[in-house]
């Protein structure tokens, strides 16, 4: 539940003793209001002309109104085990405690800013000021610089908000009070001291962490030593720690990639947000050979070479295609047109060739081509002994797709005789992983057999 709050003041400034003369409060449950109270309140000082010209609210207008600690009590009910919402949070809650304060209540809460999320949630626009994102957002403010009014139109900001990600997203980007500063040993005590993956989740389930270790206890323990705000975060929120013995350190960073692609945990940031696309050969229907690209996830088959971005494959092929003179169309960089700016230019041949010319195009494909295969997807196998049994791990590359499986010790990795085996997504970073490991000397490489050979 949410107490979407706005106050009016006789200044901006806490220490040069500003105080408020407007207070509102809309309780809202994510999607409805279910209850309203405004009140004026008598400051117990001047108002200052130009806070009149702008709220309109007068010494006279508050004079009869009841002091912040007559209705103190029925505010902090209404505040009570509510997310205190606000639009510029940090201002309302300050003097929304302050007040508190003098009435000798030590008041806290979970707070969530619609200033700060729209930021995020609705990126682009030149103002984030109440008055000017509810016109962006198409809501209706009226009588701004009221409490009343403003607390309404945060509300209605938050309802879109929630609409926009979800209830449980828009939740875990509220502040939450650190009460308690011990590190969870009840939690950390069940993890095992092997390499694997580790979660942390919320009361609700909700992924909020995902991190690998070659020892898991102890790399969680670490998390509740750091003083950040991040790790404050995370522990006023933890609810519970789950983990996944991989058996090894390759496998923990492979499907720590994995998981992080697929959950969208809120505090990773690295890992999430990667897009990644292939080179691949495209088959011209007059007999000439291009390239394309394409997202790897949608793709079936083995690209020539990775990118991590849409954008950096555009430029590493729009550099092929200009340096063995290829065409912009055929590779489709651009949509195939009669009046083409780069046939005009003299930078491409088009596609109106004789055989003849055909054949020097390909010719020269055939030279780009070496040029795009990236060597450093080539098959290759790595095995790790399990830390707990005499099973080992088996990870290995086939065909740009990477797997793994567990078996007895070998020292050959053979394609035909494998029979239960996991394939990962292919994504971008898991590749890179795999080649890390490649190079360290501690990496067990096996060599690849089929019974073909």
């Amino acid at each position: 539940m949410f107490a979407v709050v706005d106050i009016e003041t006789t200044g901006g400034s806490l220490k040069q003793g500003s105080r408020i003369t407007e207070v509102a409060v809309v309780i809202h449950n994510g999607t409805t209001i279910e209850h309203r109270f405004s009140t004026l309140i008598n400051p117990e000082t001047d108002i200052p002309s130009f806070i009149i010209g702008l709220t309109g609210i007068t010494n006279e207008l508050v004079e009869n109104a009841p002091c912040f600690k007559e209705i103190a009590g029925q505010l902090l009910q209404l505040l009570d085990g509510k997310i205190f919402v606000a639009h510029n949070a940090s201002f309302d809650f300050s003097f929304i405690k302050a007040e508190f304060k003098r009435c000798g209540i030590d008041f806290n809460a979970e707070v969530l800013c619609t200033c700060s999320l729209s930021r995020k949630f609705f990126p682009g626009f030149g103002s984030y000021s109440l008055g000017n994102l509810t016109k962006n957002l198409g809501i209706v403010l009226e009588g701004h610089h009221r409490a009343m009014n403003d607390a309404i139109a945060a509300s209605e900001i938050l309802e879109k908000l929630v609409s926009e990600r979800g209830l449980e997203h828009t939740l875990l980007h509220r502040s939450v009070p650190i009460k308690n500063t011990e590190i969870p040993y009840e939690l950390i005590n069940k993890l095992p001291e092997v390499p694997g993956i580790y979660f942390f989740t919320d009361s609700n389930h909700e992924i909020l962490y995902i991190g690998k270790a070659k020892n898991i206890k102890k790399r969680v323990t670490t998390h509740f030593r750091n003083n950040n705000s991040k790790s404050k975060k995370i522990k006023a929120l933890l609810h519970d720690i789950c983990y996944m013995n991989t058996g090894c350190e390759l496998l923990a960073c492979l499907l720590e990639i994995q998981y992080i692609k697929e959950y969208q945990p809120f505090f990773n940031r690295a890992g999430k947000s990667e897009k990644n696309f292939g080179v691949y050969i495209n088959a011209n229907l007059n007999g000439l050979l291009g390239f394309t690209i394409n997202d790897i996830a949608k793709a079936s088959l083995k690209p020539l070479r990775y990118f991590g971005s849409r954008k950096a494959a555009d430029e590493f092929l729009s550099h092929i295609t200009a340096k063995y003179n290829l065409c912009r169309c055929i590779n489709n960089l651009e949509n195939y047109s009669e009046n083409c700016f780069y046939k005009q230019i003299k930078q491409c041949n088009g596609t109106d060739l004789d055989s003849h010319e055909k054949d020097n195009y390909n010719n020269r494909f055939n030279d780009a081509y070496f040029e795009v295969v990236d060597d450093g997807l080539h098959d290759a196998a790595l095995a790790y002994p399990m830390a707990d049994n005499d099973e080992w791990v088996y990870v290995f590359r086939q065909n740009g797709s990477i797997g793994y499986y567990f078996g007895k010790k070998a020292t050959t990795f053979n394609t035909n005789q494998i029979i239960s085996v996991t394939f990962l997504k292919n994504h971008l970073e898991s590749h890179r992983i795999f080649n890390s490991f490649l190079k360290k000397p501690s990496a067990r490489r096996i060599k690849i057999v089929s019974d073909e050979s």
